[in-house]
């Protein structure tokens, strides 16, 4: 289980926001869309562990709907 500070969880829903549109399909994303995203986030990461593809999408479907509220806020 990896450490996710607020930077890590800002990346990840603006990499979601950026990529949605041409990654999403009726199942939802791809393993090439976590892989990617975990990409990023490993290139903006401040603190604690590498972030794997598997460990993006497991924080994206524990907190969808998280980070879907705080969205309608920024």
């Amino acid at each position: 289980h990896s450490e996710w500070t607020e930077s890590d969880c800002n990346a990840l829903l603006t990499y979601v926001e950026e990529k949605k549109a041409s990654s999403e399909n009726s199942k939802g994303f791809k393993n090439s869309f976590w892989q990617g995203c975990a990409v990023v986030l490993n290139q903006k990461r401040t603190a604690g562990g590498p972030k794997t593809w598997t460990a993006c999408r497991s924080k994206w479907q524990r907190d969808v709907s998280l980070f879907i509220r705080l969205n309608a806020f920024r």
